[in-house]
């Protein structure tokens, strides 16, 4: 009997010694840390805390969190540090519903009136209804965008919304004017020196809120017309 008291008085001993006392979370600003600690629990034992799964549910409840990683500090400590998501565009599901998407095209927040300083990516390529979490847009496609978008705003051009109409067709619409038409599935660095060219030789800062259209699409042409 003082065998049996003793060896569980000695496991009651390390089981109290080894629960999590304390939790630090690093790097997050848009997550409250009392929520990931909610989730990760404090009073878990160390050895039999389920790291991958932990993460796993967080990942999903906070979409915002893009990567976690945890560190065990033995006996009862444990840091939880944050990687968020950066936003990288604004992408609407035809005209909506419209979706804040980071880097690698992955949807995590929706939206419900859209921002005015930000790239906004209208896709009506079809396809299924957006499920917050996925990847939506190639991550190719859309730094190609993000570029379009970036060049055009340093060059006088501001964006308004940079509609996919199919796989290979990109219209630019320009705040307060017409539109430029871009070739996907062409050079697209090409296209944009062929902008710059016309810009800077034919078309005057003046004259740009009367255009109806630039197009880039073929060949060598960077053709325009006036309204």
């Amino acid at each position: 009997g003082l065998v049996f008291a003793g060896v569980f008085f000695f496991f009651l001993f390390l089981y109290t010694m080894f629960r999590l006392k304390e939790i630090k979370i690093s790097g997050n600003q848009q997550v409250a840390s009392k929520d990931i600690i909610s989730l990760i629990g404090i009073g878990k034992n160390i050895f039999l805390f389920n790291s991958a799964k932990v993460k796993s549910d967080i990942s999903k409840k906070y979409l915002y969190i893009e990567t976690l990683k945890i560190k065990k500090e033995f006996p009862d400590k444990l840091s939880a540090q944050v990687t968020e998501r950066t936003l990288s565009a604004v992408w609407c599901f035809n005209d909506s519903p419209c979706f804040n998407t980071d880097r690698n095209g992955v949807i995590f927040e929706e939206l419900s009136e859209l921002p005015y300083d930000y790239i906004i990516i209208k896709d009506f390529r079809g396809g299924d209804s957006p499920v917050l979490g996925n990847k939506i847009i190639e991550p190719v496609l859309l730094a190609s965008i993000r570029n379009i978008a970036e060049k055009t705003s340093e060059w006088g051009i501001t964006p308004e919304t940079l509609t996919i109409l199919s796989r290979d067709r990109l219209n630019l619409k320009i705040v307060d004017s017409g539109e430029i038409y871009f070739n996907l599935q062409s050079d697209l660095d090409w296209q944009l020196d062929k902008l710059k060219a016309v810009l800077g030789q034919e078309i005057p800062r003046e004259k740009r809120k009367n255009l109806q259209y630039i197009d880039l699409r073929f060949c060598n042409l960077a053709a325009y017309k006036y309204r």
